[in-house]
């Protein structure tokens, strides 16, 4: 559990002054636990917090800030995830990155864990996909205060007895619940656990079929699942898929099969073998548009039916 050892140094306050660079790595990017890690450092630190969006802000600009302090002082920024860079932008930050010494402390997230590998002054930390049982736990106790610990742990040891496995930001989002629950855990494992987990092999199999333009297939496994989640998980989980699908398309027809393989964890099968060559990226890209303007629409009053738009767009 090397990543828990890794985690618990950050929360002591003089370690900071030791790093110039914290690298955040797997295969795909914890949004939920992040966020709460960016809090947990900022409360544990006397240093300033600066969150940056890398993916809005003009390069020279930030390149700027970074490499210079106001009379001497070191802050903590948070750059998010270099990984959704445009190729050409992510080469540039890579490189500026892998030989950043300071004056401040930089933390980002990349799905290349060895980019800081060859700097002294940069700390990796690899996260991992999934959790175990005795890995969530040690998982729980780190994010929580021990008396809340107390309370989340029977949610926490039911949920791993259940599926095996969790990953990072199921993790922590059950965490919450496990707060309220304490060990009264059961209605919630029959009735509404699979809300928030879900179930992958169902979900990309209905991948699978969307993916490929299977309609008749896609509406028969669809209506078995469409009422088990909510919008907004639909508006997550597909945003995800077409994100690498389109990269996975567009790399694998510049032949670069390192980086495909990297992006296309978590696609179906079949379309890493053969469906992605008659996939037309135009088409993902306006999907994957329509899915923000759905968001958009549905968090100001639009109808859940609004989806529908998506998958008639689709196939």
């Amino acid at each position: 559990m090397k990543f828990i050892k890794d985690l618990t140094q950050q929360l002591d306050p003089t370690w900071w002054s030791s790093c110039s660079l914290v690298c955040f790595s797997g295969t795909s990017y914890p949004l939920l636990f992040l966020a709460a890690w960016q809090q947990k450092i900022k409360a544990t630190t006397s240093q300033r917090f600066i969150v940056c969006d890398i993916t809005k802000q003009d390069v020279s600009t930030l390149k700027g800030s970074l490499g210079t302090s106001f009379l001497g002082e070191s802050c903590i920024y948070y750059l998010g995830d270099i990984s959704q860079l445009p190729a050409k932008k992510k080469e540039v930050w890579e490189l500026y990155l892998s030989s950043y010494t300071g004056p401040h402390c930089l933390i980002f997230f990349s799905d290349k864990p060895k980019l800081v590998t060859k700097n002294n002054k940069a700390i990796a930390v690899e996260l991992p996909e999934w959790l175990n049982q005795k890995e969530y736990l040690e998982f729980l106790k780190l994010c929580w205060p021990a008396q809340d610990y107390a309370r989340c742990r029977f949610l926490g040891n039911a949920v791993s007895k259940q599926y095996g496995r969790i990953s990072l930001d199921e993790g922590y989002l059950l965490g919450h619940y496990g707060l309220l629950l304490g060990n009264n855990t059961s209605e919630f494992m029959d009735n509404w656990v699979e809300a928030i987990i879900p179930n992958e092999g169902s979900l990309f199999e209905l991948s699978a079929a969307l993916l490929s333009g299977k309609r008749n297939d896609f509406l028969h496994q669809y209506e078995a699942l469409k009422d088990i989640y909510p919008l907004p998980f639909w508006i997550s989980f597909w945003s995800e898929q077409l994100f690498r699908a389109i990269y996975y398309v567009q790399y694998k027809k510049e032949n670069r099969l390192s980086d495909a393989k990297q992006v296309g964890f978590r696609l179906p099968f079949s379309f890493l073998q053969k469906d992605w060559r008659s996939a037309s990226l135009n088409k993902l890209y306006r999907s994957h548009d329509l899915l923000y303007k759905i968001d958009y629409d549905f968090k100001n009053g639009g109808s859940e039916v609004l989806l529908d738009n998506f998958y008639f767009h689709m196939l």
